[in-house]
């Protein structure tokens, strides 16, 4: 996932960095379905980056019987 992961310009330009926690829904086969925000970054400009991470991946590995969603951090930090 982290290769399908962008730090957005005006964040890096402000200097800003943070840490989401994302609930991602996926089908039994591991397509993605939705994605609700568990834990906010603070930051408007990262959350929306938060957001949109899940459906650019598109395909998770399949999840055990019963499970539909998998909580995920995702973490923006400028080095």
């Amino acid at each position: 996932m982290a290769s399908k992961q962008s730090y957005p310009r005006a964040a890096v330009m402000r200097g800003v960095e943070g840490g989401a926690v994302l609930r991602v829904f996926i089908d039994p086969k591991g397509a993605y379905v939705s994605t609700k925000l568990v834990k906010s970054t603070g930051s408007s400009l990262l959350d929306r980056e938060a957001l949109k991470l899940p459906e650019r991946v598109g395909k998770f590995p399949a999840p055990p019987s019963g499970v539909k969603s998998i909580d995920l951090p995702v973490v923006w930090k400028l080095l």
